[in-house]
């Protein structure tokens, strides 16, 4: 009878071991779990990061804006820009017209553009002896004595008083520049010579071609 009691004890004793050791095992389970959980985690959020960062130099390499001209910033200011019929630009250079003389010289400009006139005397290497801004559609007339003189025109649109033209004069289109001249013409006394420039048909006056550098 006294060897099954100790029989029983070391049955109790070796359960309670077993059951201790389940436990543990049980614990060290837990433990390794929620490393694994940890690791996962570092995992995200280094995804994430690596994500974020090799996202940002490719917003960085996006095309700069193209840088404007001189010309494209200017006429952003004076698109359109006209002077009063019969202004008088380069007056400092030239000097204010006259308004003596028995002949005349009438221009009337086009309808759809703007045309500055330069009368120069004799030819295009002579003086510039009178000159006119003239809006489109409207006229200007030149009161001159009797002589030769040479008449150059500068037509278009956008007028910029700061811009540099030869000769040393201010102002000047900035679309659609046109520069035509016509023969030297003799003016007599007491005659008046009419320029129109329109597109006409079978007209009897065509103007020639000439440049900035012979105008001014």
């Amino acid at each position: 009878m006294g060897n099954k009691g100790c029989l029983w004890i070391l049955v109790i004793f070796f359960a309670i071991v077993a059951i201790a050791n389940c436990n543990d095992k049980k614990n060290k389970t837990n433990q390794s779990s929620s490393s694994s959980s940890y690791s996962n985690t570092n995992s995200n959020s280094s995804s994430s990061s690596v994500s974020s960062y090799s996202s940002t130099p490719s917003s960085s390499s996006q095309s700069k804006p193209l840088v404007k001209t001189e010309n494209e910033r200017l006429l952003e200011q004076y698109v359109g820009n006209s002077l009063s019929n019969g202004s008088q630009p380069y007056s400092s250079v030239y000097g204010s017209n006259s308004t003596f003389g028995n002949s005349e010289i009438v221009v009337n400009a086009p309808s759809n553009q703007d045309v500055l006139v330069i009368i120069k005397r004799n030819n295009s290497n002579g003086s510039v002896v009178q000159h006119a801004y003239i809006a489109k559609g409207r006229s200007y007339t030149f009161h001159l004595p009797a002589g030769t003189y040479q008449p150059f025109f500068y037509g278009g649109d956008s007028w910029c008083p700061t811009k540099k033209m030869s000769g040393g004069v201010t102002g000047g289109f900035l679309r659609n520049e046109s520069f035509s001249k016509d023969y030297p013409q003799e003016l007599p006394e007491y005659t008046e010579l009419t320029y129109s420039l329109t597109a006409t048909v079978n007209g009897n006056f065509s103007t020639k071609a000439s440049s900035e550098t012979e105008m001014f």
